[in-house]
């Protein structure tokens, strides 16, 4: 029987941030694609959690995570994403199960191209009361409804949002001459 997530939801939000960026770097690698760079923001204050780059696109994402059986209807985002290049969330539902990955939600442009204004969409209120028992508004964070999130069945689907249209390359094989 799987554990609560609730009760350990840190240690379920980096197994899925795993499980996500290998099924990445898999896809890529099966398709002959350029090599995937990773780098993750030790300090989570500028938006986003991971910076991905591949054949001259550079990405910083958020990722989400939610059980496909959540009720979750929105996503909660820091302003200073729409300021980075190419800047997007990454909405990955799995199975609660298994964990395996079950589809994804996209929010962002282009390969290249800025994310488009977040102005419109409500301050996210803090989670906790203060002593006069008021929910804070979080200035520097955008409630953003699901429903403006675009649904991604699969991993090349995502990959080709995320990265576009890519270059096949050849590797070299191991102990043959380069």
């Amino acid at each position: 029987m799987p554990q609560d997530i609730s009760s350990n939801s840190i240690y379920i939000e980096k197994s899925i941030e795993h499980i996500f960026l290998s099924a990445l770097i898999q896809y890529a690698w099966k398709e002959n694609l350029p090599q995937i760079e990773i780098a993750s923001s030790e300090i989570d204050n500028n938006g986003y959690d991971v910076i991905l780059s591949t054949g001259g696109i550079t990405r910083f994402v958020q990722l989400k995570s939610s059980a496909i059986t959540s009720k979750r209807n929105r996503t909660e985002i820091n302003v200073q994403l729409q300021n980075k290049p190419s800047g997007c969330i990454v909405w990955v539902w799995y199975s609660r199960a298994d964990l395996s990955i079950q589809s994804f939600l996209f929010y962002g442009n282009k390969p290249g191209k800025k994310m488009n204004d977040i102005s419109k969409f409500k301050n996210a209120q803090a989670t906790r009361l203060t002593a006069k028992g008021v929910r804070p508004v979080r200035m520097h964070t955008k409630n953003i409804p699901k429903s403006y999130l675009t649904r991604v069945v699969d991993i090349s689907s995502l990959y080709k949002i995320l990265f576009g249209k890519q270059q096949r390359v050849t590797y070299p094989v191991a102990g043959s001459p380069s």
